[in-house]
């Protein structure tokens, strides 16, 4: 195509294209900046407490046992398994890591997770929403606090969210075994999706995502599973 035909830029455009480098540059900083200052956490809750059963379970240990012996750290007594069984086999692995090694690793995955979860629920807009405007969502969604307490906690929410945002997709898209099987992967890993209402409502509605409910849609998938 000759390149007196090619679409010219907008001014509107190039601003969008301008404040997308600019918010992924202050994101991304930010991001590296809260990984280096949560650096530490590898010894705290929630994460140690993750890496504590894994180690045990992958020891043979009984974590279901109601009485628990010995100590997480001095002064915090061993709890409970609390999860469903998926998760600490899922988790395991990472106890053959060297623990400081497991959480960066933790942390990133959460992250990219997050990430991905994010995109996907920006491309469902409808209109869809040009990479620009794409980039500016996910830079001003990575920012927020509660992205910081995600990463204080070592929680592992954002695999959550991005289960379901894909078997809410795959419910709008009419594969309703796909978004089950979705759904089950993520009540596998932490019980309180399956039985939260929301995902039904919003799996059901075909125009979830168009006008006006795009944004508020999203914004009720994300709230409440990075706050875990």
């Amino acid at each position: 195509m000759p390149r007196s035909m090619l679409p010219t830029p907008t001014v509107a455009s190039l601003l969008r294209i301008a404040l997308a480098i600019v918010l992924a540059t202050v994101a991304l900083k930010v991001t590296v900046r809260r990984l280096d200052h949560f650096a530490w956490c590898y010894n705290s809750y929630d994460f140690d407490q993750l890496f504590d059963w894994g180690t045990r379970y992958r020891a043979g240990q009984d974590i279901w046992s109601p009485h628990q012996e010995g100590e997480l750290r001095p002064g915090e007594p061993r709890r409970i398994y609390n999860q469903p069984p998926a998760f600490v086999e899922a988790f395991a692995p990472l106890t053959l890591l060297d623990k400081r090694l497991a959480h960066w690793i933790w942390q990133i995955a959460q992250l990219a997770f997050l990430a991905l979860a994010l995109w996907l629920v920006a491309r469902e807009i409808d209109p869809p929403l040009d990479p620009a405007t794409v980039v500016i969502f996910i830079a001003l969604a990575l920012m927020f606090q509660s992205v910081r307490k995600m990463l204080f906690n070592g929680q592992l929410s954002p695999l959550l969210l991005l289960s379901m945002v894909i078997a809410w997709i795959c419910a709008r898209r009419g594969r309703p075994a796909a978004a089950g099987f979705s759904l089950a992967i993520a009540t596998l890993l932490k019980l309180y999706p399956g039985r939260w209402p929301s995902i039904s409502y919003c799996a059901s509605d075909g125009a979830c995502c168009g006008g006006p409910w795009g944004s508020s849609s999203s914004a009720s998938l994300q709230p409440g599973l990075i706050s875990g």
